[in-house]
Formats: structure tokens, sequence, C-alpha cells
């Protein structure tokens, strides 16, 4: 049985350990991260702290096994991530600029979003102002 509920803060790290756990296709990417924060900074962090109330998680028997987040105004949030999300994270992660990005890590392409986050293309948000994003673990799927 799985209960849909509203996000509360003491979720987040479990955010963070889904966005891992999914974050290769949908299968872990565990073995591809030295940081094994940094995919939840870019796909679920900013979500769960500059939109909480847009969250949803999936818990059953096991704990959280998936969440539902994502914003009803793209270009809002895009704002708020670069007033609000990015700066700190730049502050502590380096910009890998100088690799070039077919040699950089994940870690490094992780790291470059934060610097250079790729915006929705006006053709997109034009006609689809919001967007989601549902990961689920395994057992969930």
């Amino acid at each position: 049985m799985v209960e849909i509920r509203g996000y509360r803060p003491e979720d987040l790290d479990d955010l963070y350990r889904i966005a891992l756990a999914t974050g290769d296709a949908g299968g872990d990417a565990s073995a591809l991260y030295r940081d094994s924060r940094l995919i939840g900074h870019v796909y679920a962090g900013p979500y769960a702290t500059l939109l909480p109330e847009t969250v949803l998680v999936a818990e059953d028997s096991g704990g959280v096994a998936g969440y539902i987040l994502g914003a009803v105004d793209t270009r809002a949030f895009e704002i708020r991530q670069e007033a609000e999300w990015w700066p700190a994270l730049r502050r502590r992660y380096p910009d890998p600029v100088s690799v070039p990005p077919e040699y950089r890590t994940p870690d490094q392409q992780r790291c470059h979003r934060i610097h250079h986050p790729l915006g929705m293309p006006d053709a997109i948000v034009g006609d689809h102002p919001s967007h989601l994003h549902i990961n689920l673990l395994p057992r969930q799927q």
C-alpha cells in the first residue's frame, strides 16, 4: 500500500536519496557520483526548498519510495532558482569550465549545470508553462 502525501521538511534527505537512486535513466547512479548529493541539488532540492507546496511523496512500509515535484510556472521557478538556490551552490562547487565537456565526470557535469542552468526553451514553455518530475524507487516502479 502506498500513501501519497504532502512533503515535509524531514523528507529532504529521502528526496536526495531517491534522486541518486534513480539518476541513471531511472536506475541507480550511486556508482557514478563521488558527491552523492549533487544530483539532488539539481533535480530535487530546489523544488523542496523553493516550492514545497508542489512536492508530493509516495510512502510505503519501507519509507519514502518516490516523489512528484514540479513548478506551475517554469519561468518564475527558474528566476527563483537563480536568485535563491544556485548562488550558495556556486560558492560551494567550482565551475569545471576548463574541462572539455566530453571529459567531465558526472560530478563535473552537475557542477557545470549549477553554474550554467539550462532554461526551458521558449517554444516549450509558451505552450506548456508547467513541468514536473516523477521519480520512484524500483520497488514502486
